[in-house]
């Protein structure tokens, strides 16, 4: 799905104003900004017009969480449009939701999804790498084996470090 700036978005409601979907792009920007009000207000008005765009519905689960609305996850899940899956943000949401409820093995993998989405976001593997912490806390407890290798961990962690990196240059 194309993001268009907010201001090409701006533009491009001027010239067709029944298609609210350009403004996914300012959306995603407000959330960048930790304007999070400001992005439920943009989301609202993409979906109230266009309920079943995946990728603002997606979206709109990340910045619930940005919100601290987890009482709202319940529902957005159940809610979901198809397609919802194929967005980095909707994994994202069901590993925070999954975490949030101590559930680290489902948090993981919802992580692991996210990552597969975007291979670039450091968010998500950061987000993994905390949930597999988590795991092998309670693993060790347990006296359990663990379903990675401690190499492996590290490599994530590298490679959070390489992508952050990247985004300075």
């Amino acid at each position: 799905t194309r993001r268009f700036s907010a201001k090409t978005g701006q533009r491009m409601m001027e010239r067709n104003p029944a298609d609210h979907r350009v403004r996914l792009g300012e959306a995603r920007n407000h959330l960048d900004l930790k304007e999070v009000k400001e992005s439920l207000e943009v989301l609202d008005d993409i979906l109230s017009h266009h309920p079943n765009f995946a990728p603002a519905y997606a979206l709109l689960g990340q910045a619930l969480v940005e919100d601290h609305q987890l009482e709202a996850l319940p529902g957005w899940i159940e809610q979901a449009p198809a397609g919802s899956e194929d967005y980095l943000e909707y994994w994202l949401t069901l590993g925070d939701w999954a975490s949030y409820n101590s559930r680290h093995s489902e948090a993981a993998r919802a992580y692991w999804e996210a990552t597969k989405r975007d291979p670039n976001d450091p968010g998500a593997f950061s987000r993994l790498a905390i949930a597999l912490r988590r795991i092998e806390a309670e693993d060790q407890d347990k006296n359990r084996e663990l379903p990675f290798t401690p190499q492996e961990l590290a490599d994530m962690d590298q490679r959070v470090s390489n992508l952050l990196s990247m985004r300075k240059h």
